[in-house]
């Protein structure tokens, strides 16, 4: 993991994200910024690792990194509202078990998604996405450099989750098991990063 970066989400952009990324891409969104979970779990999930009773999603160890299985709390409105909206199916059915929970219309665990956060990350900057005309996945030059310039990558959603919950107080070795880290030396720079925010805050004012 990169875990060197110290980009943050506004609540701004992250409402353009989500007023502007297609269905799919919104409730993945919205999964990664409520759980923290890394984009391999989040493909790997199936309905029967999500505990509707106690409010759970259990992590099996053989789709985490650490190889270690945790869970992680179902915390917010909007993501007990999107898991329960991916359960049913098109005729309003409720899927099996063992079903994908992030899965393409066929049912299959879905792919790359690449070119949908692109598009979205754009266009949330107000950036029109142009493709080259021979490789729809391949961003024209001009547009390429706006992404780069908007720098927000897919895992940074991890990275806002585990910020802002040691914003609101959540004990280190809290956000560390949350996040599945080996470490907490890992987990600690995002208490860091809360300090140079507090910094900024009292010396220039809200930033």
């Amino acid at each position: 993991e990169d875990n060197q970066r110290r980009r943050r989400i506004s609540e701004d952009e992250e409402t353009r994200l989500l007023q502007v990324a297609q269905a799919f891409l919104r409730s993945m969104i919205i999964t990664a910024l409520d759980t923290g979970m890394r984009q391999g779990e989040m493909l790997a999930l199936r309905f029967g690792d999500i505990d509707w009773k106690r409010q759970p999603i259990i992590l099996r160890g053989e789709t985490t990194k650490s190889r270690k299985t945790r869970t992680v709390p179902i915390a917010t409105a909007r993501l007990q509202a999107v898991l329960k909206w991916l359960q049913l199916d098109a005729d309003g059915n409720e899927k099996p078990s063992e079903a994908i929970v992030f899965s393409d219309e066929a049912g299959e665990p879905m792919g790359r998604f690449r070119t949908a956060w692109v598009t979205a990350v754009l266009k949330a900057h107000d950036v029109k996405p142009e493709w080259k005309s021979y490789n729809w996945t391949a961003l024209t030059p001009d547009c390429a450099e706006q992404f780069r310039r908007i720098n927000l990558h897919w895992h940074d959603l991890r990275h806002e989750y585990a910020s802002r919950l040691v914003e609101k107080g959540v004990p280190l070795a809290q956000v560390r098991d949350l996040l599945g880290h080996a470490s907490i030396t890992t987990t600690e720079r995002y208490d860091n990063q809360k300090l140079e925010k507090r910094i900024r805050v009292d010396t220039h004012g809200p930033v």
